[in-house]
């Protein structure tokens, strides 16, 4: 047992709490469907506050092919960006979803 299945769902009961049980109204997962813009979602391979299984059913939440996950190769929740992989990720999303000629104006 990592300490992520420990500590995501104490920040989760606690959060349940502070927003008096309404927490569900607030979910990324639950309002998934009312994205209407490509998503991409960033997370630690070794994310001990929240497991990865929450970043794929976030994943999941989105339309097919609507959300792509980076999945930064052992980091945890903060460092994602220090990977190696992790500034051609992004630039490879923006530059599917945003081309440079989507900005230009006729």
């Amino acid at each position: 047992m990592t300490s992520g299945n420990v500590f995501g769902p104490a920040i989760i009961f606690w959060m349940n709490l502070f927003y008096r049980h309404q927490l569900d109204n607030i979910s990324p997962a639950r309002l998934a469907s009312s994205v209407s813009v490509p998503v991409m979602i960033i997370h630690g391979e070794n994310d001990r506050r929240f497991p990865l299984a929450y970043a794929r059913k976030l994943q999941n939440s989105f339309a097919p092919g609507q959300s792509e996950l980076y999945v930064a190769p052992g980091v945890g929740h903060s460092d994602s960006s220090k990977t190696a992989g992790y500034p051609a990720a992004v630039k490879a999303f923006v530059d599917r979803h945003w081309p440079p000629d989507a900005n230009r104006a006729d």
